[in-house]
């Protein structure tokens, strides 16, 4: 009697050569029965565009999933036990005083450098979120290794953060993925996916990551300054938290979309196609 094999996609750690990858957590254990005091949303939503654009008209079809389940059990393949356990781990523990009374919604002024800590760790699993599905990772292989070596943040992030109240967004998880370019183009792209908004809440805190390589991420969108202050780059000696008021959850809703928005309102931004590109059509294996 013959068994019928299923043979497993090979996979190699997104941040070293190692091939023992494993499912891990994507919200550290530590996190999740205080974030989960604020009650909240119980799905992870990502979205994928890769449309061309005919006669200024968008042709395509986004996928788009929202899944069941709770983000704090939810677990991604990207990474090896050397990596969990080594640095990624050493920069949770960096991370966890400071995220901390951010979460929690609570004052406290954060140095310089417990602010890059915080961006690391936004960095870092930013990054880990481009594996949850094939083809959507955004960050070139040299910029995961010299992130995991060095620390070094890519010069295309951009992040920002903000306070507020709605209890439906603390653990919510929105990541947006396109393939865009300013027309004409420029040179070919190095990754199918260029341009990324990641957007969640834990606890009080609100995270916004806008990573694009080929635009600028000035020159997309950017957040009013006072509600939601710029963690990456910073430039100031201390964040002084909170800000002057919560944002609310149409406002998170706003900016979670804004990518969306943007396309839609920008007729010199055109979907690239380039060899790295997903089919348009939507039939891409």
């Amino acid at each position: 009697m013959s068994t019928l094999r299923i043979k497993k996609k090979w996979r190699r750690c997104i941040f070293c050569p190692s091939a023992e990858v494993s499912k891990e957590h994507f919200w550290p254990v530590w996190m999740h029965p205080l974030v989960m005091a604020y009650g909240g949303s119980t799905h992870y939503s990502e979205t994928s565009r890769s449309f061309i654009k005919r006669d200024g008209i968008p042709v395509g079809t986004p996928y788009e999933v929202t899944r069941p389940g709770s983000t704090f059990t939810k677990k991604i393949r990207a990474t090896c036990a050397k990596c969990n356990n080594g640095w990624m781990n050493q920069l949770e523990a960096e991370a966890r005083p400071y995220l901390t009374p951010l979460i929690d919604g609570l004052p406290v002024s954060l140095s310089a450098e417990a602010v890059r800590v915080i961006a690391r760790w936004v960095t870092l699993k930013t990054m880990v979120a481009e594996y949850n599905r094939p083809n959507e990772d955004v960050t070139p292989l040299d910029e995961r290794h010299a992130f995991a070596t060095l620390r070094a943040i890519p010069p295309w992030f951009r992040i920002q953060i903000a306070t507020h109240r709605d209890h439906m967004w603390s653990g919510m998880f929105w990541r947006h993925t396109a393939t865009l370019t300013w027309s004409p183009p420029p040179e070919r792209l190095i990754t199918r996916k260029n341009v990324q908004l990641v957007s969640f809440g834990l606890g009080r805190l609100f995270v916004s990551v806008l990573a694009s390589h080929g635009i600028e991420p000035d020159k997309l969108f950017d957040l009013h300054p006072v509600f939601f202050p710029r963690i990456l780059p910073f430039a100031e000696p201390w964040l002084r938290w909170p800000p002057p008021r919560a944002i609310s959850s149409a406002e998170m809703n706003l900016v979670a979309e804004s990518l969306n928005t943007f396309i839609r309102e920008q007729p010199r931004l055109r979907w690239a196609i380039h060899p790295n590109a997903p089919d348009p059509t939507g039939n891409d294996t």
